[in-house]
């Protein structure tokens, strides 16, 4: 696949995770099964088959959503992440934008890597679910499309403030992987308006305030990296 090809899909799948999405959880999701994150989804085994390739990559884009989950987050007080199992390639790369200008979105080198280039985050000191406590992805909203050298995803994050106010925005990524079974490149976007209003409410900020890329790559003042789409 062209990284071409990539943007185009992004386009539609951004339209798409509104339209597909907007109305809530759906039966038959790619969640329906959920993830030990405790064990390696699949990263670094090299695998003979297509279909093994296929599989494996789904897995991880199912690990990712299982690790941004709610009760999960509660359960370990922590947030599961790539780097947890060794995910990335030694070059891995990442590119994420939330529509904004006029920082276009970039390429740049994932600078986490591995489980001791910084500590886990613990949810219960997470801003976001200190401001929604039941901040995560939204059950029943993950698509997985996988293929042998990646895969492609959508999905919903979401909570509500303790006054009530439901917060919700969707989310599209590609990964890229490696014989290796390790991820080459990671992509992500967000839905640039429900981002905003999270930021607002958890940091007391806009994404134009926070939402260049090396500010999500360090720590806001009062607060820990604000994760994009995931955070690298």
């Amino acid at each position: 696949m062209t990284m071409k090809t990539w943007h185009t899909i992004v386009a539609s799948l951004s339209v798409g995770a509104a339209l597909t999405l907007g109305a809530g959880p759906r039966a038959h999701a790619d969640d329906d099964v959920p993830v030990d994150v405790t064990q390696n989804p699949g990263c670094g085994v090299t695998l003979k088959t297509k279909e093994e390739k296929i599989a494996r990559n789904k897995r991880l884009a199912q690990y990712y959503f299982q690790g941004w989950n709610s009760e999960t987050m509660k359960q370990h007080d922590r947030q599961y992440r790539f780097e947890d199992h060794d995910c990335f390639a030694s070059d891995a790369t990442f590119r994420m934008g939330f529509g904004l200008e006029p920082e276009p979105p970039e390429f740049v080198k994932v600078p986490y890597r591995r489980p001791s280039d910084r500590p886990p985050p613990k949810a219960s000191d997470s801003p976001f679910m200190k401001a929604l406590p039941n901040w995560g992805t939204v059950p029943g909203t993950l698509r997985i499309v996988p293929w042998e050298n990646g895969c492609y995803f959508i999905m919903r994050f979401g909570g509500n403030t303790p006054s009530g106010e439901r917060i919700e925005f969707w989310e599209v990524d590609l990964i890229e992987i490696n014989d290796a079974g390790k991820i080459t490149h990671w992509e992500g976007y967000n839905d640039t308006l429900g981002v905003d209003r999270l930021f607002r409410v958890a940091f007391g900020k806009s994404v134009k305030e926070l939402g260049r890329l090396e500010n999500m790559m360090r720590p806001p003042p009062g607060g820990e990296a604000a994760p994009k789409a995931g955070t690298r």
